[in-house]
């Protein structure tokens, strides 16, 4: 059935469709074409980029500067509908407005600038080839379903309706800042993958010889790095730059093997995979750009060394059986009622390689006295350090 429609109808339907691309309305009453671009120009003299070719393909890297106006926003709608595979944006953009890259079938790759601060409504919706993207710190609004979603369309006889909203892809990580907007919005309903950004991942990757994939099958050889611990000297004064980085790093290699090594109060026990004798934990100077494995920090009596376990939550107190990372009254009662049939310690044992076998540490979590033996001697020993005698 035909019916005529004024323009602002027209324009009040393309914005409402969520199954169709949502034109904005600047596009026809505020903006200025420029060559293969065309810009709006923005009230603090700056413009806002959006181009109409739907036939863009490969790698759409978008100006700082069109016809004389610096480049701070892309435009609601901007790049909508293309065959770009990736997008380079300049330093000067601030703010991706609502459903700027949407519909880019084949978009793989996205560079957010630090200084970019708003990301809009789906801003990279039914983006499906888009499996990974960084938000910088600086983006601190993101608004609704702007990435990881695409649209539910529904069909009655074969006619498309404009009310199915969104529903959010299974395939999307988002890299970014802990405590950042990228994290509380990956953290959604839908809880998308949430990568924390490893600000020396590359440089101790480097120094460590490990590569993210191995260049002729595609499989990773890494299997997993966490920056666990930072550590500021109180001489260095410095706030951005620790001291030196406790990191956790492994390659991809798997197997039964197990090892243990005391820290002082403390011990630290490989789980069931094959990691590096030095249990996967490197100490990393970020001034120096040096590396050593935790146990040759440990023996070199770096400053702050100590503070890994007792601040960073590394490694198990000895005589810490009920695993709350103090040693109290709690711990000499529940090794007694276990002495007695009446409780249970769990990962008490502690398995280990050769080193251990040699008869160096304790034998269990419970073995506070460590002469390899659970006993009643270890429960006093630890009222008595307990009482400070």
């Amino acid at each position: 059935m035909k019916k005529a429609f004024s323009l602002a109808l027209v324009l009040t339907l393309l914005l409402s469709a969520v199954c169709v691309f949502p034109v904005s309305a600047e596009r026809f009453l505020n903006s200025i074409d420029c060559g293969e671009y065309w810009y709006i120009l923005l009230d603090d003299g700056t413009a806002a980029i959006g181009a109409d070719n739907h036939d863009l393909s490969g790698t759409l890297i978008i100006p700082d500067t069109i016809n004389g106006y610096t480049v701070t926003e892309i435009a609601n709608s901007g790049f909508i509908g293309t065959n770009i595979t990736e997008v380079v944006m300049p330093n000067t953009v601030t703010r991706i407005n609502d459903y700027a890259f949407a519909d880019n079938e084949m978009l793989q790759k996205v560079n957010i600038p630090e200084g970019v601060t708003f990301i809009g409504e789906g801003a990279f919706k039914n983006c499906h080839s888009l499996r990974h993207i960084f938000i910088p710190a600086s983006v601190t609004d993101i608004g609704v379903c702007a990435i990881g979603y695409e649209d539910l369309c529904y069909y009655e006889n074969g006619e498309l309706l404009f009310d199915g909203g969104y529903i959010a892809l299974d395939h999307i990580e988002i890299e970014g800042f802990k405590g950042s907007a990228a994290e509380e919005y990956s953290k959604q309903e839908y809880q998308f993958d949430f990568i924390e950004y490893s600000i020396y991942k590359d440089k101790v990757l480097e120094l460590l010889h490990i590569s993210e994939e191995d260049p002729e099958t595609g499989e990773g050889y890494l299997a997993y790095y966490k920056e666990v611990y930072e550590y500021f000297s109180p001489q260095s004064g410095s706030k951005d730059i620790p001291t030196f980085v406790l990191i956790r790093v492994y390659e991809n290699v798997s197997g039964p093997a197990f090892a243990a090594e005391v820290f002082g109060d403390y011990i630290l026990r490989s789980s069931s995979h094959l990691y590096p004798t030095t249990f996967g934990y490197y100490v990393y100077y970020p001034e120096k750009n040096e590396i050593y494995p935790l146990p040759n920090a440990y023996k070199m009596e770096f400053e702050g060394i100590e503070n890994v376990f007792t601040l960073g939550g590394v490694g198990e107190l000895i005589g810490d059986v009920n695993y709350d990372r103090e040693l109290n009254i709690r711990d000499a009662t529940l090794i007694q009622k276990s002495l007695a049939g009446l409780a249970k310690i769990e990962r008490n044992a502690i398995e280990a390689s050769d080193y251990w076998l040699e008869g160096k540490g304790p034998a269990y979590i419970g073995d506070f006295n460590r002469d390899r033996e659970m006993n009643i001697r270890d429960a006093t020993a630890i009222q008595k350090k307990i009482a400070g005698l």
